[in-house]
């Protein structure tokens, strides 16, 4: 029998300074039958040499940054769901957007285990079709699985904690999303892969490598960040979200007046710190220039010859051992 794909978005305008030219641009997207929030669905706001895709939270909700006044195309996906595709029409006064989604079906349930846990399904960017025997590793995790039948997989974990959960298979771009995990629980994510354009490069690999090794071994002095954790300080800059996240400040990690700055496991060159928005990482690595913070050495080796970047921040504290000396910035894919 054919299913019939329907989709519903519902827009209710917001009033904003008259003479912004950046709009807020933020909504939620829910089941059509059921009206609960849908996490885990990436959507594409794309048109006027414009594009930037989010991934809907735990309570479905979105946003998009540093969007001009016009019309886009707003794209829906994830597994398990009719893919939607609609003009937004976006003002100077703003735009909620209200997506509701169509079930077609139970392929991307996740069933829940005993203990801690990461579970989700892995399919296919345009066709939405479940990948299996795809590989996925959990950064710091030493086991690695496959996807089943349906493209689904589960990973035990021993201590709750931030994660980062990446899948790959040939074809395809490797996709790599970060994830909160609470103890006792299972933390649900959909990864899609498009197909590949170019081969990886050797450096890139190396990278992921690397930040495996620090993951394992890293100490106490060190923090990896969510971009959900990132996102739920309401900060729109990096920098200032990092102040207020709770895996950094609970222990008391400072910034100092520089900070040496990496982008996908390679020193950032030219990309001042100042400029990066929450909406643009996927996840953010810290460590603080105590020996026992990261202890593999990458980050120390592959800093040579480039200079840490000023952060503008002026405490000059006497806390030297808690200052934060590295900070690796994995960007949106």
């Amino acid at each position: 029998m054919r299913i019939p794909i329907a989709a519903a978005a519902a827009l209710l305008f917001l009033p904003i300074a008259a003479h912004s030219q950046i709009t807020p641009t933020v909504g939620i997207v829910v089941d059509s039958v059921s009206g609960r929030p849908v996490e885990g669905v990436l959507l594409t706001l794309s048109g006027n040499g414009y594009a930037q895709s989010a991934s809907s939270r735990d309570d479905g909700t979105f946003r998009f940054t540093k969007v001009t006044p016009a019309t886009y195309t707003l794209t829906a996906r994830r597994l398990g769901y009719a893919r939607l595709e609609m003009p937004i029409p976006i003002a100077e006064n703003g735009v909620r957007i209200k997506v509701s989604l169509v079930k077609l079906t139970t392929l991307d349930t996740v069933v829940a285990r005993p203990g801690t846990g990461i579970g989700g399904q892995v399919g296919t960017l345009n066709s939405l079709r479940p990948l299996a025997n795809a590989e996925i590793s959990v950064v710091g995790v030493g086991a690695r699985i496959r996807t089943d039948s349906v493209g689904r997989f589960f990973v035990p974990l021993k201590v709750p904690g931030t994660y980062v959960v990446r899948a790959r298979t040939p074809g395809y771009e490797p996709v790599a999303l970060s994830v909160p995990v609470p103890r006792d629980s299972t933390a649900r994510l959909m990864l899609l892969l498009d197909t590949a354009s170019s081969e990886k490069s050797n450096a890139y690999e190396l990278a992921w490598m690397e930040f495996n090794d620090r993951a394992r071994l890293r100490g106490t002095k060190s923090a990896i960040i969510s971009y959900a954790e990132l996102a739920k300080t309401g900060e729109a800059g990096l920098l200032e979200a990092l102040q207020r996240v709770p895996a950094i400040s609970g222990k008391q990690l400072r910034f100092g007046q520089t900070v040496c700055v990496f982008v996908d496991g390679r020193p950032a060159s030219g990309v001042p710190l100042r400029l990066w928005e929450v909406e643009a990482v996927e996840a953010v690595e810290v460590y603080t220039g105590d020996s026992k913070s990261e202890t593999t050495g990458t980050l120390a080796r592959a800093s040579r010859g480039y200079e840490c970047q000023p952060t503008e921040i002026t405490d000059t504290s006497p806390t030297a051992r808690d200052r934060i000396r590295w900070l690796v910035i994995w960007g949106k894919r």
